[in-house]
């Protein structure tokens, strides 16, 4: 039989299966994710129904689908089959662009869907405040692979110990541009201490590097997206702490800062983890693998907190008559530590979090009109372009 293409409603912490026509799906208050796989990635969609959406995959069918909170104002999350998602909602010209990048590049996981996003938006479908922030987001990235090219390189050189003329002039040189030569060269006093050939170790130098691009080394001027996303989780925590607006602000400012928290606390052992690079590369192919994972966890952990912080500074515009609908609308789609992923005395915290959120209503539009808000959409189009650029 095939399967429909509209939506079906999660139905309990689990997998729930999709409802056939003759079945009415009923609405779960209590839903919580499990895992990072299960809450999905956000998807910067600018179609209203669409906005702050998630994307996973079914692990049971191979299909990807669109979690969406709140539809059409409700207090469920509604699951809607990829493919369909055209049949039922209008999609702006950006999302439908954005679909098919997703699909094509299997984008749903932070990093890659990150780079999915700017690729669509850079054309300009999302408008050119937009196009603007996401060329200059990937020409960023440009800038932050040569950055940890060059800051890994000068701690190796460190690390050799031979503070004579040629290292001397290595460290010199690094500071400019780095060059496959100049790789070459610190690979092989590298290789020398560490026992390992230097074409082995040049590659592994590139690989490392690439690794660490969306962290970045603690010390350098241009970390990498995850500690500037930190660095706002921060901010926001301190800011929704300041407003002092009763008990759903102060829930809000505990998941920020629980989440700070683990967040500091992965990126702390993973700099421990790299500050002994001769144990690094001697383990090379087992220690690459768990800091692949380990980063893609972090990823996990803050994806979807710019868009929180961004839609935070928007409702905190007029600390005199503060947007409470703008409040609603974080509570909605403020991300929750899935359950499989956090400490025990974490999960409370989450709980409470989730029986909140669903108790708020706000009806954003009546989908079943057709009409598209374009004010919505052109405020959506302005947060996915601030969040760009951070």
């Amino acid at each position: 039989m095939p399967r429909s293409a509209g939506p079906r409603v999660a139905a309990d912490p689990g997998r729930a299966s999709y409802a056939s026509d003759a079945q009415a799906p009923h609405l779960a208050y209590d839903y919580a994710p499990s895992t990072f796989d299960e809450r999905g990635t956000t998807v910067p969609f600018t179609t209203p129904e669409l906005a702050f959406s998630r994307v996973r995959r079914d692990t049971r069918t191979n299909h990807l689908e669109v979690l969406v909170t709140g539809f059409s104002g409700g207090r469920s999350i509604y699951v809607f089959p990829w493919d369909g998602l055209s049949s039922v909602l209008r999609l702006t010209l950006h999302d439908r662009a954005l679909q098919a990048e997703i699909s094509l590049a299997d984008a749903i996981t932070p990093r890659r869907m990150r780079l999915a996003a700017h690729r669509v938006a850079r054309t300009g479908l999302a408008g050119t405040e937009a196009a603007a922030a996401a060329a200059a987001a990937l020409d960023r990235l440009a800038r932050e692979e040569k950055t940890n090219q060059e800051a890994m390189l000068r701690r190796v050189i460190r690390l050799t110990g031979m503070l004579d003329r040629t290292t001397d002039d290595l460290m010199r040189r690094v500071r400019g541009k780095v060059g496959e030569t100049l790789i070459t060269q610190v690979a092989e006093v590298f290789g020398r201490l560490i026992g390992q050939t230097p074409e082995q170790c040049a590659t592994r130098f590139l690989e490392l590097s690439d690794a660490l691009a969306p962290l970045g080394f603690p010390d350098e001027d241009d970390t990498g997206y995850l500690r500037r996303t930190l660095r706002q989780l921060g901010d926001l925590k301190n800011s929704i702490s300041s407003a002092n607006i009763g008990a759903t602000g102060h829930l809000a400012s505990e998941t920020a800062a629980v989440t700070a928290r683990m967040a500091a606390r992965m990126i702390a052992e993973i700099d421990r983890e790299l500050q002994a690079l001769p144990a690094f590369f001697a383990g090379w192919e087992i220690n690459i693998v768990r800091l692949r994972q380990n980063l893609d966890r972090l990823a996990w952990l803050l994806d979807g907190w710019l868009d929180v912080c961004e839609l935070w500074r928007t409702a905190m515009s007029d600390r005199q008559n503060i947007d409470h609908r703008r409040i609603a609308e974080i509570m909605r789609v403020i991300p929750l530590i899935p359950k499989g992923e956090c400490e025990t005395t974490v999960r409370v915290t989450m709980d409470n979090l989730a029986g909140i959120r669903h108790r708020i209503v706000q009806q954003l539009q009546d989908w079943r009109t057709g009409e598209v808000d374009y004010e919505m959409v052109g405020r959506i189009e302005t947060i996915k372009a601030r969040t760009a650029a951070l």
